[in-house]
């Protein structure tokens, strides 16, 4: 095998966003390592920089679309081997595919079907399953692309051989995979501001670093402003993309605008031009996310040199935390009182959320596991606000505003503690650099592409589902809330 690698990237877009500054972050790394690199995507936005010398092709057939048909794979498959050819002269030593699982396309996971038919070496690198918390996209993708049948949707998702490898960011999805048989390693994003701002004086607001959608648990950023010092305020960068994510955020603006709450939206470029700008000027960063494939969230603020404040997702960020990283000082749950909703009233609600949620993915929860999920929901009689859905969100943020003296029952949690800055970056820098990063994914290239062909089988798609549907019980009545959509 040559030292030296082609290597073909494949996405749905290269909009801003976290898979699209991982896979500019890779070329960066691999083409600086001495290997050709090209990405293919179906959208393109004006102002993405292209890393100098990175091969790119734009393939609309690879963008978000529900539409399916054999004729549209067919198509697919022509135009993804046809722009290899023409930047390579032959196929890529090997294929690196981000998020083919996620339902955002009917058509790329009969590609992939394809490739694995024809053992081509590929890493397919899952950021974020469909089968956690986006019963809409699971439909979609069994309904759609596998016609109903779940052997035909573990075929298209999850083929198996000995020329595949899968890639993923956290312990919770290696686990997931590994019971299932996956070759399968955690692959850490490479963490690296894209433009560097030295630490400005601090202007009085607190950054929400993540477009608005609903799983990054908006509500809860909302619930911090109640809490800000006075003549701070807490600022939202930009709108979401997606109609149903902007339904929801338009609601949290309303209420916002309702109670003349210490809240900004859609800041850039009215008070900076880009994130990193953004980061610079702002007093810290909170995160309050309930879902995370990596943690961006958890890294960026450091290297910018700024606190971090907000919710830690253990499952997700137990590597970062070995690492070096201090996540410490967030909280894991913001517990408030369940007589504020009502015991019965939110047993209904529970209760009301089970059969949306076997519906929309197929399945069926055991009275066991569903009691269990309701004994630690409540545990303490307390519920995490975290679990709750945007409507039950907004009414205990309508109470605290007319009943401000109620805000000390949860003011403990909601503490901004700095963390320790300055040791977190340096071990940022040290473990999740670009090179590091070249460092691992080319470890995996080189072993898939050094296996014989094997035969082509399926992971349980079954298990897989299982798995993450039973991890992720506990946001029940938010799920339920965006099947329901």
């Amino acid at each position: 095998m040559s030292d030296f690698l082609r290597i073909a990237i494949v996405h749905y877009h290269l909009r801003a966003g976290g898979v699209t500054r991982v896979i500019s972050h890779a070329a960066k790394a691999l083409i600086a390592a001495g290997h050709e690199v090209v990405v293919l995507t179906g959208e393109v936005p004006s102002d993405f920089v292209v890393p100098k010398e990175m091969h790119l092709k734009i393939l609309p057939g690879l963008n978000y679309s529900l539409e399916y048909s054999a004729a549209l794979v067919d198509q697919l498959v022509s135009q993804v081997h046809g722009a290899a050819l023409e930047i390579f002269g032959e196929m890529p030593d090997v294929w690196h595919f981000h998020n083919h699982t996620l339902g955002k396309n009917m058509n790329l996971p009969h590609l992939v079907r394809r490739w694995a038919e024809s053992d081509l070496p590929m890493v397919l690198q899952i950021h974020d399953f469909a089968e956690n918390g986006r019963p809409a996209n699971y439909r979609a993708l069994l309904e759609t692309a596998a016609a109903g049948s779940l052997s035909e949707l573990a075929q298209i998702l999850y083929p198996h051989s000995s020329r595949i490898r899968y890639a993923v960011l956290n312990p919770r999805d290696l686990e997931i995979l590994r019971s299932v048989g996956a070759n399968v390693s955690i692959l850490p994003n490479p963490v690296e501001l894209d433009s560097v701002f030295a630490p400005q004086n601090s202007v009085s607001f607190l950054l929400y670093p993540c477009r608005p959608i609903r799983r990054k648990n908006i509500g809860e950023a909302i619930l911090w402003s109640l809490f800000l010092e006075e003549g701070s305020k807490l600022v939202f960068p930009v709108a979401p993309h997606n109609a149903a994510d902007r339904a929801v955020y338009d609601q949290w603006r309303l209420l916002a605008d309702k109670f003349d709450l210490p809240v900004e939206f859609e800041v850039i470029p009215r008070l900076a031009e880009n994130l990193e700008a953004l980061m610079a000027i702002s007093q810290g960063i909170l995160t309050t996310s309930v879902m995370e494939g990596f943690g961006m969230a958890f890294l960026e603020p450091y290297l910018a040199g700024k606190p971090l404040m907000g919710r830690n997702l253990p499952s997700i960020t137990a590597n970062l935390s070995s690492d070096g990283i201090d996540l410490s000082h967030l909280y894991i749950k913001l517990p408030i009182p369940v007589e504020w909703i009502g015991h019965e009233r939110l047993r209904h609600l529970f209760l009301a959320a089970i059969p949306v949620l076997e519906k929309s993915y197929g399945i069926v929860i055991s009275p066991t596991h569903r009691e269990q999920t309701w004994i630690d929901l409540v545990s303490q009689d307390t519920i995490d606000f975290g679990n709750l859905c945007e409507d039950l969100q907004q009414e205990i943020i309508t109470m605290l505003c007319s009943e401000p003296e109620k805000k000390k029952q949860i003011s403990q949690s909601l503490q901004a503690n700095p963390g320790a800055v300055d040791t977190s970056a340096d071990a940022i820098r040290e473990k999740y650099s670009p090179a590091r990063y070249a460092e691992r994914v080319l470890k995996i290239y080189r072993d898939v592409i050094s296996s014989p062909p094997s035969e082509v089988e399926s992971l349980d798609a079954a298990q897989i589902l299982e798995n993450n549907v039973h991890q992720s019980l506990h946001l029940i009545l938010r799920t339920a809330a965006e099947a329901d959509a």
